[in-house]
């Protein structure tokens, strides 16, 4: 009797003890999980933790140049992508790097990096803003094309070239500032930000590309007024069709007749009423705030004129009587 109490008991306790390793292992196994890392280059590491979405890029050197997007290591995990930090011992931003991470909203592009390849940020839909670093001298084919929220980017003046449907896509760009060391504008650099109004082209510039700023429809004004060094202007660069050029009543400006000569309606750029004008821009005139207090002031004088009036006319009116 006593002998099967015993034999009972030692089962209880080893289920007990079992019960209790693998409630162990599941909770190592599933904070684990909320980890994920491997590494990116010879020298580089990155980390992301899948719950807060914050991808982190460790080490030195150059990225691994991947020639399919399925050898990403965080490829699995790309939709979960909310931030990416880099390191400031990396040296470059390889192709297809961040491609298709819809919900990564920022990024920290380090000092250190000199190249941002071709598709980088490809379709990163909620990217809102990015700062490129001066180190940074060519912001390659597609790097942030489709790029929906983008609605600023800073260009640094050591770029030299904005290559092939770099910016193409990108809906919500409302102004870009292309720096004065940007000598090529290549094709289709910019086509299809259609909440783009307005560009300066800078002096350095001598080409710019066939379809560079296509389906920009509600662009309405730009400035070369700057631009001497301009000696191509390729095919259907400021619109293809009406539909997708200029928008009506826009205004090209240039730095002489050399450079409006480059300008053919129906070649290279598509709009009614387009003129194009040698010379400058006329400079906004500042709108004038009256001050809060002046417009009480105003409105105190002219009830007050109104009050004398009306007192002066009735007593008049009593003389009469």
């Amino acid at each position: 009797m006593h002998i099967e109490r015993y034999s009972r008991a030692i089962v209880n306790f080893r289920i007990l003890i079992a019960v209790f390793l693998l409630a162990a292992l599941l909770f190592v196994g599933g904070a684990s999980a909320t980890t994920v890392n491997g590494t990116c280059g010879e020298n580089l590491t990155w980390t992301l933790d899948t719950d807060t979405g914050v991808l982190e890029i460790a080490g030195t050197g150059e990225m691994t140049d991947y020639s399919a997007i399925t050898d990403i290591g965080w490829y699995n995990y790309r939709d979960t992508i909310t931030s990416v930090s880099i390191g400031s011992g990396v040296t470059s931003i390889e192709q297809i790097a961040f491609s298709g991470c819809t919900s990564l909203t920022s990024v920290i592009i380090p000092d250190s990096v000199t190249s941002i390849g071709a598709w980088a940020f490809y379709h990163c839909t909620s990217l809102t803003s990015v700062v490129i670093p001066g180190s940074v001298t060519s912001i390659e084919v597609m790097a942030f094309s489709g790029c929906t929220s983008l609605t600023s980017v800073v260009i640094p003046d050591s770029v030299t070239s904005i290559e092939d449907s770099a910016f193409s896509g990108c809906t919500s760009l409302t102004s870009i500032v292309i720096p004065d060391s940007v000598t090529s504008i290549e094709d289709g650099a910019f086509s299809g930000c259609t909440s783009l109004t307005s560009v300066v082209i800078p002096d350095s510039v001598t080409s710019i590309g066939e379809y560079a700023f296509d389906d920009c429809y509600n662009l309405q004004v730009v400035d070369l007024s700057d631009t001497t060094a301009l000696s191509s202007v390729g095919q259907f660069a400021f619109g293809s069709t009406q539909s997708s050029g200029l928008k009506s009543g826009s205004v090209i400006y240039v730095s002489d007749e050399r450079t409006a000569a480059l300008f053919i309606d129906g070649t290279n750029y598509y709009a009614p009423n387009t003129r194009i004008i040698v010379g400058k821009p006329a400079p906004e005139t500042p709108v004038q705030e009256i001050p809060y207090s002046l417009v009480i002031g105003i409105i105190a004088a002219v009830f007050l004129i109104i009050g004398i009036v009306w007192i002066v006319k009735n007593g008049n009116n009593r003389d009469d009587l």
